[in-house]
């Protein structure tokens, strides 16, 4: 996505090198706290169509 926002000329290369740098700080974090979770926890996370 980030990607096709350059290409339509929406971002310029460095607003989207510090976007693609905070969706990968926030995923690494996202997973870290999902390992943590109980198989209980994540199955209502599931549940809830979150994909």
């Amino acid at each position: 996505m980030v990607h096709a926002t350059i290409q339509a000329g929406l971002l310029g290369q460095s607003a989207s090198q510090r976007i693609l740098a905070r969706l990968a700080h926030d995923t690494s974090a996202a997973m870290v706290h999902a390992q943590d979770l109980s198989d209980t926890q994540r199955e209502a996370i599931g549940s809830l169509g979150v994909n």
